[in-house]
């Protein structure tokens, strides 16, 4: 079943004389696999697959600090709205006072021309300045309101940050556990167990760990227990 090239004994789980049974792993195998006519080992596929997974990780370690950066900056915008939102806050109670002052002054000429002391030219005068300061106070209200919805925009966005990255980042998790799946298969391939295929008493053991092996040739004997067979692996 090896049929490989490249076989190394990794473990020995017996000593000669030891007893075993039916099925009990005697030896561990490392077999490289060629993989048809590229020449390719399963190696150099666990190596490909050990790149990838780099990457992966790499890519997620960047990912994570772009994710901090994203938050720091949405954090700041929300800050300096918020200062923005307070500044137009105190413009805006600054020019309510100008407009009731404005338009009580514009009363009192009122006044004065229904009382011929001063002329309609000055009121006029005086109108246009309450005027002017109703519209610069409804462009507030207009920016305030701006600022308001754009605060709440930020806001949401940093309620929904923590889903936004933890799909982010779990995505990535998942590409690396794929990874880590593949290595733990492309390893279990390459490994072998040689179990007892009878029970008996381990004898001439001819490999010791580390050593290159070829699966077609006596790595230990089993001498069964009624010593009429010797069963060779």
């Amino acid at each position: 079943a090896c049929g490989g090239i490249g076989s190394v004994l990794c473990k020995r789980f017996v000593a000669e004389g030891d007893q075993v049974t039916y099925g009990q792993p005697l030896l561990l195998i490392n077999v490289e696999r060629q993989s048809g006519g590229k020449g390719e080992t399963q190696a150099t596929i666990v190596r490909e697959i050990a790149i990838r997974k780099e990457s992966l990780t790499n890519e997620l370690e960047r990912t994570r600090v772009v994710l901090r950066e994203e938050e720091t900056q949405l954090r700041k915008r929300i800050a300096d709205l918020e200062t923005e939102y307070a500044e137009i806050q105190r413009q805006i109670r600054t020019r309510e006072e100008n407009v009731a002052l404005t338009e009580k002054t514009l009363e009192r000429f009122n006044e004065l021309v229904k009382q011929n002391f001063v002329a309609e030219m000055q009121r006029d005068g005086r109108e246009q300045m309450y005027l002017e300061q109703v519209a610069r106070l409804q462009d507030l209200h207009r920016i305030s309101l701006s600022a308001e919805r754009g605060l709440a925009i930020l806001r949401i966005d940093l309620q929904n940050l923590p889903l936004k990255h933890h799909n982010q980042l779990a995505l990535i998790e998942r590409n690396l556990e794929q990874m880590e799946q593949e290595v733990a298969d492309s390893e279990a391939r390459r490994e072998i167990i040689i179990p007892a295929p009878q029970s008996g008493r381990v004898t001439a053991i001819l490999a010791e760990p580390g050593q290159a092996v070829a699966t077609d040739l006596p790595m230990l004997s089993v001498l069964p227990d009624d010593a009429e067979l010797e069963a060779v692996l």
